[in-house]
């Protein structure tokens, strides 16, 4: 059976208005909260009354989204089968249709992802149907950190960036694994750029969350320059990524990914 890990930060209210309503339609039972140790008290106040199992995982000193995914990925043992929510997540749908029964699609993901030899797989971030297309892809995709489902490794792959650090787990992932996992037709309803706590707050504002874009995209590019480009997003006034579907794996490739870990992590 899967594990449910939501992290969050400063946004106790939004959790419980958004992604623990979703999952409890879903028919989800139980979650894993990564929260700091000093906001457990607000997070109680606010879910205590919500019918539904939290098991309360408190950091401390670890700071960014970043070491907090490093973390997850650490807390649980290899094999365990893991999905990420993050907190402001109202929908996961299919088309234009809602997806009900959450639990029976997440169990579903982790099947296939085993099946195809996969260890990381998520679904669309993007509502626009134009970009919707029936089934799965497993070529070099961006697996987007708010759902992202992990088949935890003895060997677990971490980050060094905040900003873009989904980018750069999909990467990693496609090196080390030679594949991800994506439902095409599958997408989350989500706020990106929300000011009220998350990363925008532990990055000190959203125009600090900008500069990180820009920084820790260049960096990047300067390493996988043939898996992705930088390309500007008029929507959201920031620097973002967009991967090289058609770049294929090989020996030589995986290494680039090695290199990254040694060089920075």
């Amino acid at each position: 059976m899967y594990k449910i890990a939501i992290p969050s930060y400063k946004r106790p209210n939004l959790l419980a208005t958004t992604t623990i309503p979703m999952l409890m339609v879903g028919n989800c039972k139980e979650i894993y909260l990564f929260i700091n140790e000093d906001e457990e008290d607000s997070y109680r106040e606010v879910l205590n009354s919500i019918n539904i199992k939290i098991n309360y995982c408190l950091l401390k000193n670890c700071k960014g989204i970043g070491n907090v995914r490093n973390y997850i990925r650490n807390f649980f043992d290899v094999g365990d089968w893991i999905i990420s929510i993050d907190d402001d997540i109202k929908g996961l749908y299919i088309g234009d249709e809602i997806i009900e029964d959450v639990n029976d699609f997440i169990f579903t993901g982790f099947e296939i992802a085993q099946n195809e030899g996969v260890k990381m797989w998520g679904v669309q971030l993007c509502s626009n149907p134009l970009f919707h297309k029936e089934g799965y892809t497993t070529n070099l995709t961006y697996i987007n950190g708010s759902f992202t489902g992990v088949i935890i490794s003895d060997e677990e792959l971490t980050t060094d960036i905040d900003h873009f650090e989904d980018y750069l787990f999909s990467i990693l992932h496609f090196l080390r694994d030679g594949k991800l996992l994506k439902f095409t037709e599958c997408w989350i309803k989500t706020k990106p750029f929300n000011k009220i706590g998350g990363i925008c707050q532990q990055l000190g504002g959203l125009d600090k969350r900008k500069q990180e874009a820009e920084e820790n995209g260049m960096k990047l590019a300067g390493h996988f320059p043939d898996m992705m480009r930088l390309k500007y997003s008029k929507k959201y006034d920031v620097q973002n990524i967009r991967l090289n579907y058609k770049f294929k794996w090989s020996p030589d490739a995986a290494i680039s990914g090695y290199n990254y870990l040694t060089d920075y992590i």
